[in-house]
């Protein structure tokens, strides 16, 4: 960084110049060379930031700072003579509100806000620069794909000899059928991208060849579904005894169905760029982006359960007519529940923010 001479005043704030390649983060750490053009203000009432609220003529009710709880945000401010960011160089702001008060302000390179941010000045001009306010994306849904497989059921119990009991004088017992596998857990839904920022601009002059952009933030993805447990095996068939043949073995249990997949949470719509000028000298050389966040992708199924093994037949007596039929094995599982629903519709792409550039002579 350069510190000018320059002066406004005796008392009055120097220039800010940055380096190319040099990469600047505000607030600054203590003791940072660049902390005399940086102070903190404690938010106490929304009416420090009612110009966000609903700025310019088109007026959004959705974009209040719902998020800018009362003393408990804080709002950087950064005064300085000029400011210059120069191609290459790159300054950041990280509080969720940020302002900028200068004389002139030239970007070739990248000033990024984390936030909210308010700029004035009664010149600015680019350069190939860019403004960018950047939203964090919706939060990513709970994810199962890593879960374990649920525990397989037990396997069934025989089927009772022939002429075992009063109740087998007759037959062998079957073997009990396999108890189907546990489906496996939904993923979780992924958040709806935020709102962009609000970027404001009072300027006397506004300049040319800069980009302003406030785009929405992404949709979350959507989390994978969990793993299907594996169907329960089936018991043996009854021994047979004298002509009496063996019993059937069970049915394997079916596998347990795989988690269904977390839908992409859908975009957030773009941001607010308000300008306010005395002079449009921009000549059509400025791009205000305030594209929609992306829909978030949709998580991944989880795998389907195995069919527990079906049991076998019993064994026959040398006398025994006839005999028992093994179990057959259980089915695969299915795949988890892909059907919509109003809790879990598709993800979309958020709509374009507003552009309002205003001449005031």
């Amino acid at each position: 960084m350069t510190k000018t001479a320059n002066k406004q005043d005796a008392n009055g704030p120097e220039s800010l110049t940055l380096r190319g390649g040099e990469r600047v983060e505000f607030p600054p750490e203590p003791g940072s060379k660049y902390a005399a053009f940086h102070r903190t203000v404690q938010i106490k009432t929304l009416k420090q930031i009612e110009d966000f609220v609903f700025p310019g003529v088109g007026r959004r009710p959705e974009r209040k700072l719902d998020t800018l709880i009362p003393g408990k945000v804080k709002e950087s401010v950064l005064n300085c003579l000029d400011l210059i960011i120069p191609h290459g160089a790159t300054m950041t702001l990280n509080d969720p509100v940020n302002r900028i008060t200068a004389r002139k302000v030239k970007i070739g390179g990248t000033l990024v806000s984390n936030g909210h941010l308010s700029i004035e000045c009664k010149e600015i001009v680019g350069g190939s620069g860019v403004i960018e306010l950047i939203v964090s994306p919706g939060r990513i849904g709970e994810d199962h794909g890593n879960d374990p497989k649920p525990d397989k059921p037990p396997r069934q119990g025989n089927g009772a000899n022939a002429w075992s009991d009063l109740s087998h004088l007759f037959y062998a017992g079957d073997g009990g059928n396999g108890e189907g596998g546990k489906g496996g857990t939904r993923g979780g839904d992924g958040e709806i991208g935020p709102v962009g920022a609000t970027l404001l601009v009072t300027v006397e002059a506004l300049g040319t060849d800069l980009t302003y952009r406030c785009p929405g933030g992404d949709g979350g993805n959507g989390g994978n579904g969990g793993p299907g447990g594996d169907g329960g095996d089936a018991g043996d068939g009854g021994g047979g005894y004298g002509i009496l043949h063996g019993g059937n073995g069970g049915t394997g249990g079916t596998g347990g169905t795989a988690g269904a997949p977390g839908w992409g949470g859908s975009g957030g719509n773009g941001g607010t760029i308000d300008i306010t000028c005395k002079e449009d000298n921009s000549d059509s050389t400025n791009t205000y982006d305030v594209h929609g966040g992306h829909a978030g992708r949709r998580g991944y199924h989880g795998t389907s359960g195995l069919g527990g093994n079906g049991g076998s037949a019993g064994p026959n007596s040398e006398y025994s007519i006839g005999s028992g039929s093994n179990g057959q094995d259980g089915d695969n599982g299915e795949q988890g529940d892909t059907s919509r629903d109003g809790l879990r519709e598709l993800g979309r792409d958020g709509t374009f923010g507003q552009v309002t550039v205003r001449i005031i002579p």
